[in-house]
C-alpha cells in the first residue's frame, strides 16, 4: 500500500516534514504537493495583517515526537521524508507503532505467567490483545490509536502483576 494512506495520516506526516525540514508547524509548502495534500487541516493567521497558513488539524504532540525521531533518522541515515517516503515512513512506523506494540504484548505475556491461569487462557488473552481488534490496520499509519493501545496494554500488564503479587 502507499505510505501516505489517508488524509488523517498525511496531515500528521505533513507536520513531521514541516517541523524537521522547515522548523514550523505550517504545512503550506508540503500540502501543495499532490500526493501529500490533506483535507485534515485548518487555516489560521495571527492577525489581519498576516497571511493565512495551513496547519494540521491533528493534535501536535505525537507528530512532534515523531518529528524528533525523523530528525535523528535524517541526521544519521540522510533519507528525506519527501524523496524517500516509503522507506522513511515505514522505518518510523516500526519505531513508533510495531516495536511498542510487540513490547506491550511481551509485557502482558510475562505478567500473565504470574497469574497461574491455564496456558490456553493465557494464549487466548494474548491472541485477543494482539489480533482481536482493529488495532493491526492502525500499525501501518501514523495515528494516536496505537500509542494509546500500547499504554492500555502496559497498564493492564502492571495491574496483573500488582494483583498477582498480593
Amino acid at each position: 500500500s502507499t505510505p501516505l494512506q489517508s488524509a488523517n495520516d498525511r496531515s500528521r506526516w505533513c507536520t513531521v516534514w514541516s517541523l524537521v525540514e522547515r522548523g514550523t508547524y505550517r504545512i503550506d509548502e508540503i500540502d501543495a504537493v499532490p500526493q501529500w495534500s490533506t483535507i485534515d487541516k485548518v487555516r489560521h493567521r495571527t492577525s489581519p495583517d498576516e497571511p493565512w497558513h495551513f496547519y494540521s488539524s491533528k493534535p501536535p504532540l505525537f507528530p512532534t515526537v515523531v518529528a524528533g525521531l525523523y530528525w535523528i533518522e535524517r541526521q544519521t541515515l540522510g533519507y528525506d521524508l519527501r524523496e524517500h517516503t516509503t522507506f522513511v515512513t515505514r522505518l518510523l512506523l516500526i519505531l513508533v507503532n510495531v516495536l511498542p506494540f510487540l513490547a506491550a504484548l511481551l509485557s502482558l505475556r510475562q505478567s500473565l505467567r504470574h497469574t497461574g491461569i491455564a496456558d490456553c487462557a493465557r494464549w487466548f488473552i494474548l491472541i485477543a490483545a494482539g489480533f482481536g481488534s482493529m488495532l493491526n490496520p492502525f500499525l501501518t499509519t501514523l495515528n494516536n490509536h496505537t500509542p494509546a493501545a500500547v499504554c492500555v496494554m502496559l497498564c493492564l500488564a502492571a495491574m496483573v502483576r500488582i494483583r498477582s503479587a498480593n
